[in-house]
């Protein structure tokens, strides 16, 4: 079903109504003119009643978070923050309260206090070479060799309302979408396919017998947290 707003009407236009106003038929032919591509004063507009608005929001987190924030000169300020991972932007509160800033690698890293844990989630912003290798990161684990890193995103799914038949959901949602996983070693950030052979290529022969004696599941990923810890504490351990 589809529904008339009237918008607007320009002087000839209320000239015309003024002279005859059609009724029953010729007055929805009427207005069938009007509404078509014809109409060069944009009368009347049509409105899809299907589309059912958003479902979901593009960010970690959707309410506003207080953060302590590092900016790329290397200053450090209090400030309201929200992350975009569907887009992978940051916007930020600037210290004046009067705007927000969206500009990419401006803030240089950010953490927020997890309330469930009571303990500090912290991102850091990386510029690599291809879109995967760039953007803000949550530093997940931080050694002495290796570190874990994992990048958060959301898929945007636009509402499929056009046309008489339809089929597809008639709202936009935002969808959670797995985390990637980076270990970062000597500078050199490396994607972590989940995968025990990919693992210990990447890891070497210690992640092997971290995975055995823990018996770690790598689809949880407190325990990808203790892989990496424990693979890290073995490198850094004198024999």
């Amino acid at each position: 079903m589809k529904y008339l707003f009237i918008i607007g009407i320009s002087l000839n236009s209320w000239a015309l109504l003024g002279q005859s106003t059609p009724v029953g038929p010729a007055a929805e032919q009427n207005t069938r003119t009007l509404a078509s591509s014809a109409n060069t004063d944009n009368a009347i507009k049509w409105f899809n009643n299907r589309y059912q608005g958003v479902v979901g929001h593009p960010f970690l987190l959707n309410d506003w978070q207080q953060a302590e924030v590092e900016l790329a000169d290397g200053n450090l300020a209090q400030t309201l923050i929200k992350l975009d991972i569907s887009k992978d932007e940051l916007w930020a509160v600037l210290t004046t309260g009067d705007s927000i800033i969206v500009n990419p690698g401006l803030v240089r890293s950010f953490s927020i206090l997890n309330h469930d844990s009571n303990q500090r989630r912290a991102f850091e912003f990386i510029l690599g070479r291809q879109p995967r290798y760039s953007g803000y990161f949550e530093v997940l684990y931080s050694g002495d060799t290796y570190t874990l890193l994992s990048k958060r995103k959301k898929e945007y799914k636009p509402a499929v309302i056009s046309g008489s038949y339809v089929t597809g959901n008639p709202y936009d949602e935002f969808v959670d979408e797995e985390s990637w996983y980076y270990i970062r070693k000597n500078n050199e950030l490396i994607f972590l396919k989940l995968k025990e052979n990919t693992i210990i290529d990447i890891l070497g022969i210690p992640a092997r017998k971290v995975l055995k004696e823990k018996n770690l599941d790598l689809k949880k990923e407190s325990d990808i947290v203790e892989l990496v810890k424990g693979v890290d504490v073995r490198a850094n351990t004198t024999p």
